[in-house]
This record gives structure tokens, sequence and C-alpha cells, in this order.
């Protein structure tokens, strides 16, 4: 079993399987109400959720991650540099990432979701290695998701 990391965990929807096949699962939100209820919704020992603070302290005291997911998470990051390199440097090398985001950003801010320019799909591709992209196709999806949604899987080198 490997050491996952949940960027954007939320309440551990995505962690709560994981942990339960027996991975040790590293939840990371920066919503402390999200930690907080992930981290009572008795997702068992194989599961903390921790502040992105945390998470850099983690890693600068050795520890390193087999896989990452960021689920609908990076395309609403206000500093996507800051938030993808947490992600990159958690990784141990030749570990995955396994991504869904938008081709677009929504970042909030005081005059709503605004698109940044940013392109978290070509930041990924500059910093690890794409192993497959694929078009957010999934049957009963709806259109908007089906044209503008992607998931991808990178492993770092």
């Amino acid at each position: 079993k490997g050491l996952v990391l949940d960027f954007g965990c939320g309440v551990g929807r995505m962690s709560k399987p994981l942990a339960e096949l027996g991975h040790c699962v590293v939840g990371v939100d920066a919503s402390e109400d999200m930690r907080t209820f992930a981290n009572q919704e008795a997702l068992g020992a194989n599961f903390a959720a921790v502040s992105p603070v945390m998470l850099e302290q983690l890693v600068r005291g050795g520890v390193q991650f087999d896989l990452a997911l960021s689920v609908w998470v990076l395309q609403h990051c206000l500093d996507l540099a800051d938030d993808a390199g947490r992600i990159i440097r958690a990784l141990k090398p030749g570990g995955g990432l396994f991504v869904v985001d938008m081709n677009h950003r929504a970042v909030p801010t005081d005059q709503g979701w605004v698109h940044d320019g940013q392109d978290v799909f070509a930041y990924l591709s500059q910093h690890l290695t794409l192993v497959a992209k694929y078009r957010f196709d999934l049957p009963g999806a709806p259109a908007n998701l089906r044209e503008n949604a992607w998931l991808g899987y990178f492993t770092k080198p």
C-alpha cells in the first residue's frame, strides 16, 4: 500500500475509498472547516487532513508521496505555481499525479470567478512527465464538462 496525497481533499470523498483500501492518505485543504470535517468523518487511522503549511513541513521532514490526486482544485488556487509546486515537491521521483480540471481557471476574487490566463495543464506539463490526457467524456456528463474538462496522469522524473 502507498502513501497518497489528496490535494484539495475537502470533506474527504476521494480519500475515504483510498484509505479503506489500505493506503495511508494525507488530505490537504486550505479550509480549516473542511479539514476539521474530514478529520471527524471517521475515515480511519489511514487518513489525516492537514493544512498546506503542514504539508510543507512534512515534505521538509522527508515525507514523499507515491501518488497525488487533485480533483477540481488547481483551477481555483490563487497561486497556481505555489500550490502545484507543493504537490510536485511532495511526490517522490517516479510518483504519479492524477488531475481532473478545467481548460480555464476560475479563481475567486471580489469580482466573482475570474480566468487569470494561466493554464494548469501547461504548468504541470512543464514540471512533470505527461503519461496520459483525456477529455472528460464520461457518460452522462454535462456538455460543458465534456467540452472544457480533462483528466490527466503525470509522473515526477
